[in-house]
């Protein structure tokens, strides 16, 4: 009886290993690749858009004008200045990455909030003969961050 069992239970195994892997699963498809499909656009050019711009700042979902500002800008990337009305210039820092210019102000009396200090984060692109942005601005207020996202159109200044 032993045997039989014996016998049984090894030709059991045998039957339940299988020299043949088990089919591989097809490979998921590869997912587009939209970057490589997208032409690279052109680095900007500073020294093409160095002089004064006119800005006009607008809510992100609607044409209300909320301020306006005028930028000086330059050959690279120092001396960029921004000044709103009524108020001292400010130096920006910026940074260029690809066609995109990023420009971070330092903390200064919000136009918009009385009372609250802002400061503010760009990013400008040429479009035709305008500058265009977004901006995020980050208020200073005791108990958090507040924050409010703005788009920017600026112009040539005449000479």
């Amino acid at each position: 009886m032993r045997s039989i069992a014996l016998i049984f239970s090894a030709s059991l195994v045998v039957a339940c290993t299988s020299k043949e892997a088990p089919p591989t699963p097809p490979a998921p498809p590869a997912a587009p690749n939209a970057q490589a499909s997208a032409p690279a656009r052109a680095p900007i050019d500073l020294a093409a858009i160095a002089g004064k711009w006119n800005f006009t700042v607008m809510g992100q979902t609607n044409d209300s004008v909320l301020t306006t500002y005028t930028l000086v800008v330059t050959k690279d990337t120092t001396g960029w200045i921004m000044q709103l009305p009524n108020r001292k210039p400010m130096t920006l820092h910026v940074a260029i990455s690809g066609d995109s210019v990023m420009l971070r102000s330092p903390e200064y009396q919000s136009v918009l909030r009385r009372g609250l200090k802002v400061s503010t984060t760009s990013v400008m692109r040429v479009k035709g003969d305008k500058l265009v942005g977004n901006a995020v601005a980050h208020y200073a207020i005791a108990t958090h961050d507040s924050v409010l996202e703005f788009r920017s159109v600026g112009t040539r200044a005449p000479k």
